[in-house]
């Protein structure tokens, strides 16, 4: 799991209070894995992309005494065997 805390400011409170909804705010992350293929005759890279599951938002109980100003929290919840950036030869993993 990973925790997140966004903090949203702007001049329109309207658009601050939709934009900080929590069904409003969509992330997650991408994993690439990119790799050299050898074929008949070629040697090509392949890519292969998967995305993580949404993150899940909430309000945040911090508030600012500031106007114009949101918080939101949330989590990204990660399966266990998901591998970290890295890069080899011609094998490389991407996560963002």
């Amino acid at each position: 799991m990973i925790p997140i805390s966004l903090r949203l400011e702007g001049d329109d409170e309207q658009a601050l209070d939709l934009l900080s909804s929590p069904n409003a705010i969509v992330a997650r992350l991408r994993r690439r894995i990119k790799y050299h293929h050898k074929s008949v005759g070629s040697f090509a890279w392949r890519d292969s992309i998967d995305h993580s599951q949404l993150a899940v938002w909430w309000p945040s109980t911090e508030q600012s005494e500031q106007r114009g100003v949101r918080y939101v929290n949330g989590e990204l919840h990660l399966r266990a065997d998901i591998k970290p950036t890295s890069a080899m030869a011609h094998f490389r993993i991407e996560v963002r």
